[in-house]
């Protein structure tokens, strides 16, 4: 498809586009305004391969998941050049990805609305994500503002000036979670600004930056229920450009959050865990 349009369309599955098998293959795509129960702008599931060079998926709405784009098990997916910006759903209100490998370049994905639990901008299950210049911002929810991984791989992102109004702002994982050069800067929520454990997570940060993000009781930089390990990561070169700590461990107890660390600076190698309730070595 080349240069389609997609404007105030209403389906159950997939408002604007809805592929079920076979492949997508899309330059210049336009999907705005469009409404379904699942997958407002575009719903894609047991695809072969979704390719799409150029798009603008915007303001569409879905009443329970995925407003503007998810793609369900399949083959490879490519996203290149195009914004996924100002649509609306209970969860996952920007781009879902479950059971596939993405390379996303030059995306935007901007001021999406969470409007129930969780995950205003990116959400990916079971998955890698290959990013150059992921511009994810300005996306809110109740929690997983910017992303929401589950045992994912992902690298390339920028996720920054998202808010969650209770917790993990920047992003939540679980499961374990990979992350390489992803930029985590200038989230806010309640606990887990910058990253926020959902459930038993293990996390691996290698050459990231987890800086500016603020939290209004713990874990400005991170929350941990399980593991954190920081690998030439960037924490910031105050006693804690987080705030108000760069790490808080779940404590079980009261408070919920503790021991909390802080000072951590560029290039940090630690290891943090819930369970041994340390990082080693402190700031």
């Amino acid at each position: 498809m080349e240069r389609l349009t997609v404007t105030a369309s209403e389906a159950g599955e997939g408002g604007g586009i809805y592929v079920d098998g076979g492949g997508l293959t899309a330059t210049d795509l336009v999907v705005q305004g469009c409404t379904g129960t699942v997958g407002g702008g575009l719903w894609l599931i047991n695809t072969t391969e979704v390719v799409i060079d150029g798009f603008d998926i915007s303001g569409n709405l879905a009443a329970y998941s995925c407003g503007g784009i998810c793609v369900d098990t399949g083959g490879p997916v490519r996203l290149t050049g195009g914004v996924i910006r100002e649509n609306l759903a209970e969860a996952i209100a920007g781009l879902g990805l479950r059971m596939v490998d993405a390379v996303l370049e030059d995306v935007e994905i901007a001021d999406n609305v969470g409007s129930g639990c969780c995950a205003g901008g990116l959400a990916v299950f079971y998955g890698l994500v290959d990013g150059a210049r992921v511009d994810i911002h300005g996306n809110t929810s109740e929690a997983d503002a910017g992303a929401s991984l589950y045992r994912t791989t992902a690298s390339g992102l920028e996720i920054h000036d998202n808010e969650a109004l209770r917790f993990n702002g920047g992003m939540g994982v679980q499961d374990e979670v990979w992350l390489a050069q992803v930029s985590i800067t200038g989230n806010r929520s309640e606990s887990g600004a910058g990253i926020g454990s959902i459930s038993t997570a293990d996390v691996h940060l290698e050459d990231c930056v987890v800086t500016g993000n603020t939290a209004t009781l713990a874990g400005g930089g991170a929350t941990v229920f399980g593991t954190l390990e920081s690998i030439s990561t960037d924490w910031g070169e105050a006693e804690s450009e987080n705030v108000p700590d760069d790490v808080a461990l779940y404590g079980g107890g009261e408070p919920y959050w503790s021991p909390t660390y802080s000072g951590y600076a560029a290039a940090a190698d630690f290891v943090c865990s819930s369970t041994t309730a340390t990082c080693d070595p402190p700031p």
